[in-house]
């Protein structure tokens, strides 16, 4: 194959915050093939907090002075003292990690930091954007933070990886993918992104989980189920589904495992993959009962609440 499976890839940081999860997912998605080129892209976002410390004591009449040389030059040197050496240091640890200089590129913006995310997005094109949690406890803090959850109601034209904290303490060489499938072309395409991945993986790929959860509340959809039989045949024949994708997408049936469940949608599948020691959960941005958008940023903030060792992809 003649591409990575990510061959470019954004990376917002936030200098003040530890960024070491992320820059483990970069190093070894640049690992799994060292023969293609796959471009980093460290991105930083001077929010208008900047400029509102720096104007605060300047008189309100002056304010036009925000063009002016006096400020620009003071940006420069905030730039050039506080962003640009932690950027440069960023670089240079993911260089430590097998990345070549020259494929990173360091980008400063002005702007709110989810704006500057999908203005760069839109602008350069990329194969994945991978963020950051906040934290490393589901417990503390904003779990994904404000930029992660308001990213989720956006629309991306590339999938989103939100880097679990198994990846804070290094690397692992094998890897177990798994994919939720709900019958919805959104979780296909989330199966096929995971096929890729499992692709370059290669002997490092231990196995795709393809997991069904059926809801015994299915509100949204306008039906109550409280027939377990039925549930499981409407479970298998998704299953069934998905399970015959994956091996026309090159996945050994004997490394496919199907999984059928019930109960809360975020709570199972994080279960789920806790017990089976799961790598990367790939989740599609909408599913079978047609949410609206809002819920399904609803839902996708849950799975993440609940799913903190894993690398949660989001696609579609």
């Amino acid at each position: 194959m003649g591409t990575a499976a990510i061959s470019k890839i954004l990376v917002p940081v936030d200098v003040a915050k530890d960024n070491k999860g992320v820059l483990s997912f970069v190093q070894y998605v640049v690992g799994l093939d060292r023969s293609t080129q796959c471009e980093v892209v460290l991105l930083h976002a001077l929010a208008p907090s900047f400029w509102g410390e720096r104007l605060a004591n300047i008189d309100f009449r002056a304010r036009e002075l925000a063009d002016s040389g006096l400020i620009k030059g003071l940006r420069h040197d905030f730039v050039a003292k506080e962003i640009q050496p932690k950027m440069d240091a960023l670089a240079q640890e993911l260089g430590r990690g097998g990345v070549k200089r020259d494929l990173i590129t360091i980008k400063i913006e002005d702007g709110e930091p989810v704006d500057v995310i999908m203005d760069t997005v839109k602008a350069d094109g990329f194969d994945a954007i991978a963020l950051q949690r906040s934290c490393r406890s589901p417990w503390v803090d904003a779990f994904v933070g404000s930029v992660t959850s308001s990213l989720l109601l956006r629309r991306l034209p590339c999938p989103v990886y939100v880097v679990g904290a198994k990846l804070w303490d290094g690397i692992g060489q094998d890897a177990r993918l798994m994919v939720a499938v709900d019958g919805s072309d959104y979780a296909l395409k989330a199966l096929e992104e995971a096929a890729v991945m499992a692709r370059f993986m290669g002997r490092g790929f231990k196995g795709l989980i393809l997991c069904h959860v059926s809801e015994l509340l299915r509100k949204i959809r306008g039906d109550l189920v409280f027939d377990p039989d039925k549930l499981k045949v409407e479970g298998d024949a998704v299953l069934d589904q998905a399970k015959a994708r994956a091996e026309e997408l090159g996945i050994p049936p004997e490394m496919i495992e199907s999984v059928h469940e019930v109960g809360k949608a975020d709570e199972t599948l994080a279960e789920v993959a806790r017990q089976r020691d799961v790598d990367i959960l790939y989740l599609g941005r909408k599913g079978a009962s047609a949410l609206e958008e809002v819920f399904v940023g609803s839902v996708c903030r849950s799975i993440l609440h609940h799913c903190v060792e894993a690398t949660v992809a989001l696609v579609g």
